[in-house]
């Protein structure tokens, strides 16, 4: 295995560290998290987490949750957040805080919120409703860097904007004249355009006011960053179709946050139209032609690719005994794993019915196939929990839970030289475990 693979074979673990009284209450759940590829750990008090980081900032958790037995659960909350301030960075972010309690009250939840935790779960508390909420608030849109592009005539007003933005982890294409902006839009596909109102030959109004004349950049926001602070002029300009006006004189810190999170809000929308609503992956379409790119860096790099084909074995039995309901919740089981385990670097979307679309850029053939592999094994160790909904034809002879199993195909260049041949064979090897396929489960991964 080379070592590109040894090193990116999948997404870096996340911690879970979780406070509660009674261990052996959430011992399944620790258990459940490791197929997510969630490292868990155990403390009765608050404080004994903030003892443990002392010293050991590598032992502060990912994310911590806490369970809301009384309101002194979170007396200890601002001595943890203290403990790990000067730890913060930008790569390094607070740890997500979220509690759950059996009081769904309204008087429990602004408990809560007076604590400022990120989110508020029910208890028991279940795995899979826990990474459905970690997912909502951690992976979005691939995890790419937020790209902004900036254009602005003044090529030392632009580089100081940029190094800002870059320094709080965001990409930046400086356009130093905006008639070039719109040839890079395509090729940057920006989260959001910073622009300069007053520039010669194009105004910041015109170019807001023509890119709002296509419709594909709808979502896209657009942001006017000038030295002008006349509020009438200002207002005039927002006509044009921008989102917002900024000082140039604004603060780095406060430049940093507001443009960040109106890049993130404008990357969430225009994820909407390539996204499948049920399971937050991509659609296929959009995987074939981000494919093209990726093939197209692999065979200038010379650097291998990898592209794979999942499917839910047997998946229309799980519809006929549990219902459609239940073989949604199965398909959304798997988009998790899939998010959880897979590098950041990793292209997942969803195929037409149950399949699974994922492309691995440099990713060896060898490579591939370990980590189809573990993502088989973790899956197939679920247990898919079948509370009737009306949904199912005819109820279940079987437990109240189940266990599924998946089938992998794998297909890599340089053995396979075009996308079309990449994707032909990949597909191939899914034959016998096609959507409706009543034949014995697969269980397993192939090579094309």
């Amino acid at each position: 295995m080379s070592k590109i693979d040894q090193e990116n074979i999948q997404r870096a673990t996340l911690s879970l560290a979780i406070i509660n009284a009674d261990a052996l209450s959430v011992k399944d759940l620790m258990r459940e998290c490791e197929v997510y590829n969630i490292a868990t750990s155990h403390f009765t008090e608050l404080k004994e987490l903030v003892a443990s980081i002392q010293g050991n900032p590598n032992a502060i958790p990912d994310i911590v949750l806490i369970e809301q037995a009384s309101p002194k659960a979170y007396d200890d909350l601002p001595a943890f957040n203290e403990s790990i301030r000067e730890h913060l960075t930008v790569s390094r972010k607070r740890p997500l805080q979220l509690s759950y309690s059996d009081d769904q009250t309204l008087e429990a939840k602004l408990v809560a919120a007076k604590a400022k935790v990120d989110a508020f779960l029910e208890k028991p508390i279940k795995c899979h409703q826990l990474v459905e909420k970690l997912d909502e608030m951690i992976f979005t849109h691939n995890e790419d860097p937020l790209r902004i592009m900036i254009v602005d005539d003044t090529l030392s007003s632009c580089t100081v904007i940029a190094t800002i933005l870059e320094d709080a982890g965001m990409n930046t294409l400086v356009i130093l004249n905006p008639k070039h902006a719109f040839s890079m839009l395509d090729v940057f596909q920006p989260d959001l355009v910073l622009i300069d109102l007053y520039m010669p030959e194009i105004s910041g109004s015109e170019l807001a006011r023509a890119i709002r004349y296509y419709p594909k950049y709808d979502y896209l926001s657009l942001v006017f960053i000038s030295s002008e602070e006349d509020v009438t002029k200002q207002m005039e300009a927002l006509e044009s179709g921008a989102d917002d006006f900024l000082i140039k004189s604004i603060p780095a810190t406060a430049l940093a946050v507001s443009i960040e999170a109106k890049a993130k809000r404008s990357r969430y929308f225009g994820s909407q139209n390539v996204k499948d609503n049920l399971t937050g992956l991509y659609h296929y379409n959009y995987c074939y032609d981000r494919l093209f790119h990726r093939m197209e860096r692999a065979q200038r790099n010379n650097l291998p690719l990898a592209v794979a084909f999942l499917s839910v074995d047997n998946f229309k039995q799980i519809n006929d005994h549990y219902g459609h309901t239940i073989g949604d919740a199965v398909l959304r089981v798997i988009a998790h794993i899939l998010q959880h385990r897979l590098r950041k670097s990793d292209i997942i979307g969803r195929n037409i019915g149950v399949g699974f679309f994922i492309i691995m850029p440099d990713t060896s053939e060898q490579a591939a196939f370990a980590i189809l592999d573990n993502l088989r094994d973790n899956f197939s160790r679920v247990q898919h929990e079948c509370q009737l909904d009306g949904s199912s034809p005819e109820p279940p002879k079987q437990t109240p839970s189940f266990k599924s199993t998946l089938s992998a195909s794998i297909a890599c260049f340089p053995k396979y030289k075009t996308v079309n041949d990449l994707i032909s064979a990949a597909e191939s090897g899914l034959t016998s475990s096609s959507p409706g396929d009543m034949s014995e489960t697969c269980n397993k991964v192939t090579l094309a």
